[in-house]
């Protein structure tokens, strides 16, 4: 992997485009948040890159991490923040004779970006990049100067494994740094899966760093600091009620009345599937616009996602320290075009250690991803019964088990749509849930499902299921919960104060806009009554609501501005 950094020498901006704002004819592209990037393929420039299957990521602005940080807290307490957090980077100019509008990067700010390719390669694309001296448009006011530098992104060693252990799988982390779009199968509306498939992950990172292993990788779903969720069950029936709401039941006790709407809760995610309260998540997506200038959908950046990959102690040593020394990588059907772009974490390694017995009469049992079961005669099935027999097959107990409950539904092979090995015309959806009880009241040991994969194609991910004692019923109250931010405690110094300042200056202009809203409202008492007095009283409250630490004498200059652009003048 290797850095690029991208120094801006002068104010840059690009031709807009349908995403851009109303009125401007020139813009820089923002995220979801307001955090502008600049995109791969005006970084190329329209020019051939010496390896034309090098991936390259959008430019992003200096202590990313630590604006993003910034910028979620800001969004998640600020209404409308976004202008204000572009405004750190960006400012505009407005054309007075057709009023047209031109928004632009700031000069000086400094962005990177991270490319892949062959290391043999690597003189030719650094000779290319230190050609590039602008991007984006070239106009009488903005040059688009800037001045590139190229470097090998640090090795960061070996991960910290203890030899003296077993490892049978790691669990790692996966920050979206830029939108990563991975296309829903047969869908006709440009959709994204909400998750990152485990075939996806275990081809574009397990097999570079052990290619002849056979690892397990499970998709990575949305994550709630660090730990990764589950796809609700297709049976879980809830009724969404704001917290008072919630409060006001769980203290009275109440049950669900007839009359009440129950509502399924599809695409959402949560960690646990037997407390009272259902706290769900459902990932966060936006609109992009490919090369072709069509729309897609794909995860907004700035959520985590975990999964965890399975395989032998020698194998998952490899590929800790390929996580280590590759610590951002490409996934999705949109790389060449800069969008991806994720951030690996390793977040624990699991040991061999048996499980202990847990016996049960009854117990339920969740598919947490697609599920491939084929008969004997090698066709598809995706009943009740296919998943039934094939838990009896896991447990060793074949004509053990009876169906108490299910809720089962089938859905179209996503490996069949991606051309993968195996795949077949439909499986058992993820969600679909099954109560199962023995047939002669002896308790059965369920610990080796407690956690597993059955079937086909395990090694993309599917298959995976999750095993519990049964408990009364799937009804649940809900409460939707945010998406997880980045953890702080990883920020770098420089990142926290990059994003301290962002903050700031939000803060500070959403103050400053306030205050000539103030004086906008009082221009016609100042032009019937010029000499009276500022309203010293009001400044002051404004100062100490949003920083006590900004001189009056700052807020009264914005005020007088405001009045002045207003031509209200003949004031003293």
């Amino acid at each position: 992997m290797y850095t690029l950094t991208i120094k801006l020498l002068s104010e840059v901006s690009f031709d807009a485009t349908v995403t851009a704002a109303k009125s401007y004819v020139a813009d820089t592209p923002c995220d979801w948040l307001g955090i502008p990037y600049i995109p791969a393929l005006e970084i190329i420039g329209g020019r051939t890159l010496p390896y034309a299957d090098a991936q390259i990521s959008h430019g992003l602005p200096d202590g990313y991490f630590g604006l993003l940080q910034a910028a979620k807290r800001l969004n998640a307490i600020v209404k409308n923040a976004k202008p204000h957090i572009a405004s750190f980077f960006t400012a505009e100019r407005r054309n007075e004779k057709n009023s047209e509008r031109i928004r632009f990067l700031k000069a000086g700010q400094i962005f990177f970006a991270t490319l892949d390719f062959p290391r043999e390669k690597f003189d030719e694309m650094e000779a290319f990049f230190r050609d590039v001296w602008h991007i984006g448009i070239r106009t009488k006011d903005i040059s688009g100067e800037v001045e590139c530098s190229f470097k090998i992104t640090t090795n960061k060693g070996a991960a910290n494994l203890s030899k003296a252990t077993d490892y049978y799988a790691l669990d790692y982390t996966m920050d979206i740094v830029s939108p990563l779009s991975v296309p829903m199968p047969y869908d006709s509306e440009p959709a994204t899966l909400l998750y990152v498939p485990g075939g996806l992950i275990r081809r574009e990172i397990c097999d570079k760093a052990a290619p002849n292993a056979a690892f397990t990788a499970t998709n990575a779903y949305i994550a709630a600091n660090g730990a990764r969720l589950f796809p609700m069950p297709l049976a879980m029936s809830v009724v969404k009620l704001s917290p008072e709401q919630m409060r006001y039941r769980l203290a009275k006790g109440k049950r669900p009345k007839e009359s009440e709407q129950l509502v399924t809760i599809s695409n959402a995610y949560t960690r646990d599937f037997e407390k009272k309260t259902a706290r769900y998540t459902v990932p966060g997506t936006m609109r992009i616009l490919n090369k072709d200038g069509k729309t897609c959908d794909a995860l907004s950046p700035g959520q985590t996602f975990s999964g965890a990959i399975y395989g032998k102690d020698e194998d998952l040593r490899k590929l800790a320290d390929y996580i280590e020394n590759h610590r951002y990588v490409m996934l999705g059907s949109l790389t060449g075009e800069g969008y991806g772009k994720v951030c690996l974490k390793l977040q624990g390694h699991r040991e061999k250690n048996p499980p202990a017995e847990i016996l049960a009469k009854e117990f339920d049992l969740v598919c947490l991803s697609d599920t491939v079961i084929l008969n004997d005669e090698g066709a598809p099935v995706y009943d009740a019964e296919a998943l039934k027999t094939e838990i009896e097959r896991k447990l060793n107990a074949p004509n053990s088990l009876k169906i108490i409950g299910k809720y089962t539904d089938a859905i179209k092979d996503f490996g069949l749509y991606s051309g993968l090995t195996g795949a077949v015309r439909r499986v058992i959806k993820a969600g679909s849930a099954l109560r199962l009880g023995v047939k002669d009241e002896k308790p059965i040991n369920i610990a080796p499902i407690l956690h597993t994969f059955i079937g086909e194609r395990t090694a993309d991910g599917c298959g995976e299921i999750a095993a519990y004692p049964a408990r009364e019923g799937y009804y649940r109250f809900a409460k939707r919960m945010a998406p997880d931010k980045n953890a702080s405690s990883d920020l770098s110094p420089r990142e926290l104060i990059l994003g301290e300042k962002l903050i700031s200056h939000v803060l500070t202009e959403m103050l400053k806009k306030r205050v000539k809203y103030l004086a906008f409202i009082d221009r016609e008492d100042y032009k019937a009554h010029p000499k009276a007095a500022l309203p010293t009283f009001v400044l002051e409250f404004l100062k100490d609501e949003y920083d006590p630490t900004l001189p009056l004498e700052t807020m009264t200059k914005w005020y007088l501005e405001e009045l002045e652009e207003n031509r209200y003048e003949d004031f003293d």
